[in-house]
């Protein structure tokens, strides 16, 4: 038992072999643990003051009652504790409770590969050295992965993610519903202003927290319902501070199935080079400055590159790229895809061909133009000793132009493989010599 001040307690426990599924009571995830722990049911209460619970180098369980499998049965063991000093070992601290409620609470973990929930306070959880795993729970809470690669989950509330070095995982959280009347609006970044589409953003879930992946090579992993992430949000909670981009130094993003907005743009924010994955669902997926790649995944998507050199994946279903500024790579995928190249010289690259036309809308040929490369789908062509025109033919139909496609230059009918939207005029030839044509 502490004294009114400022007390210093020490975490003493027995060694024993844990084997249980700890389940935290605010997510519903749960975590095998196999493994030995120094476990002490001893009270540890602080009473007033600023009051430190010191554990000690050995690997520990520490959690909030006398049950180490749930914090929902049992007597309650940490008292008044304001701040947790975690050993270098490998440990467990478990705070999560629907039925107790923690005040705020201070926690470092030290170097050991540690498993630490938070309670429903706002929290402040420093991971230290480790490849450790933090959930926060509810409230505001502050997450700093710090060294070595983490897996970090918010919970709800406004709170801050921070990877540190390493390469982190940063969850995204599902703390409302998009309410009507919001969009989300293509306005570029701020060397490319677009003004573009609007997507209505109801019913999307909706999130309050910052990500910051610091230092390696950092992810943001969207859930499996319809989400919205936004780079420049005002209208939201941001523990950054009001009109501060709500991300920084991720590098990958994971959309998750459902139908989800990732909008990265911004006409004051700058974002350097990002991957962008929708996974499954209709997915709205806009990128920023950098040279991005960006993969729809499933379903029908909208995929916007915004200024620099980017690489657009259509994968299944009918998709719309825009390709904007920059020399684009715009890719084909299953289904039919629209696309528009935009500024620069890009290039339109298929490497499948399916029963639908894809089609290109603002194809510039001649010297320096964009580049179609349909090397891929073409079956044993060879320029030294066949003729392109028993592979592709060019045939223009009501103000268009479709470049149709026999496979393997036999006797087998000609596919449309490609629309040119507006036509063009050059021929086979002229396609070839001036670099618009790879065959």
């Amino acid at each position: 038992m502490g004294t009114p001040g400022d007390d210093t307690l020490f975490y003493f426990g027995t060694q024993q072999h844990v084997t249980l599924t700890l389940v935290n009571p605010y997510s519903g995830r749960s975590y095998y643990i196999d493994d030995d722990f120094y476990v002490s049911s001893a009270v540890y209460d602080g009473g007033a003051g600023n009051d430190t619970l010191f554990m000690t180098p050995l690997g520990e369980y520490v959690s909030l009652t006398d049950n180490i499998a749930s914090n929902e049965v049992g007597n309650q063991i940490l008292i008044s504790i304001e701040v947790i000093r975690g050993g270098s070992g490998g440990d467990v601290i478990n705070l999560a409770s629907n039925s107790i409620i923690y005040g705020d609470i201070l926690i470092y973990g030290d170097s050991g590969d540690d498993l630490i929930f938070g309670n429903a306070g706002d929290d402040t959880i420093y991971a230290d050295g480790g490849n450790d795993t933090l959930e926060g729970g509810p409230g505001n809470d502050l997450l700093y992965g710090e060294g070595n690669s983490d897996i970090i989950y918010g919970g709800d509330g406004s709170d801050l993610l921070s990877g540190g070095s390493g390469s982190d995982v940063l969850h995204y959280s599902a703390d409302a519903t998009w309410p009507g009347g919001f969009v989300a609006w293509n306005v570029g970044d701020p060397t490319d202003i677009i003004n573009g589409d609007r997507i209505v953003v109801n019913p999307r879930d909706r999130n309050f927290d910052g990500f910051d992946g610091g230092s390696g090579i950092d992810t943001i992993q969207m859930g499996d319902a319809s989400d919205a992430l936004f780079l420049d949000d005002r209208y939201s909670d941001n523990p950054f501070g009001f009109n501060t981009a709500r991300i920084r130094d991720v590098e990958i993003i994971r959309a998750g199935d459902g139908h989800d907005i990732v909008d990265l743009t911004s006409k004051q924010f700058l974002y350097g080079d990002v991957s962008i994955y929708g996974d499954g669902g209709n997915d709205v997926l806009w990128g920023n400055a950098g040279n991005d790649h960006i993969e729809g995944g499933t379903g029908n998507d909208h995929l916007d590159g915004a200024s620099g050199n980017d690489v657009l994946i259509g994968d299944a279903g009918n998709d719309k790229m825009f390709g904007r500024g920059g020399d684009d790579t715009l890719i084909f995928g299953d289904g039919i895809d629209q696309l528009y190249g935009g500024d620069g010289s890009d290039t339109f690259l298929m490497d499948v061909m399916d029963a639908g036309a894809d089609h290109i809308h603002d194809f510039t040929t001649g010297v320096g133009g964009d580049v179609l490369d349909i090397s891929s789908i073409l079956q044993g062509y060879d320029a030294l000793t066949d003729l392109l025109s028993d592979f592709v033919q060019l045939v223009d139909s009501n103000g268009d132009t479709c470049l149709k496609v026999n496979a393997d230059g036999q006797q087998g009918a000609y596919i449309t493989a490609v629309i040119f939207e507006g036509g063009i005029s050059e021929t086979l030839t002229d396609l070839v010599n001036d670099g618009n044509l790879i065959a």
